[in-house]
């Protein structure tokens, strides 16, 4: 989805090509009932997967912090907002591992999709 604010007036367009506009009091109030939304949908007893809200991301930054005990990780979003998050070095590792596995699997499924 891409989203901008003008004049008090945020517009979005789905990833499907619908377009919407919100007041900015509208938008808070979607906001409000998303976040509740999501909050029933993981506590929903048979809930087995919950959907995340998602940004598409276009450049990551990592860096350590100033006291070089933490990795500092930086999401520059499409829309230009960059996200900020710090990360205990066990946690970087984990995301490491686990993004090398979900590359390669991707890679692997893009090749047997090649060839059917």
């Amino acid at each position: 989805m891409k989203a901008q604010i003008v004049d008090g007036v945020a517009t979005a367009t789905t990833d499907s090509g619908v377009t919407f506009t919100l007041s900015l009091d509208e938008l808070g109030q979607l906001a409000i009932f998303a976040r509740r939304y999501m909050a029933q949908l993981a506590s929903h007893p048979h809930a087995t997967t919950v959907p995340v809200p998602t940004l598409k991301v276009n450049r990551i930054r990592a860096r350590p912090d100033v006291y070089h005990t933490m990795v500092v990780l930086e999401m520059v979003c499409d829309d230009g907002t960059v996200d900020g998050y710090v990360l205990p070095p066990e946690t970087a590792l984990d995301l490491a591992s686990s993004l090398s596995t979900i590359v390669t699997d991707i890679a692997n499924s893009s090749k047997s999709r090649e060839m059917q």
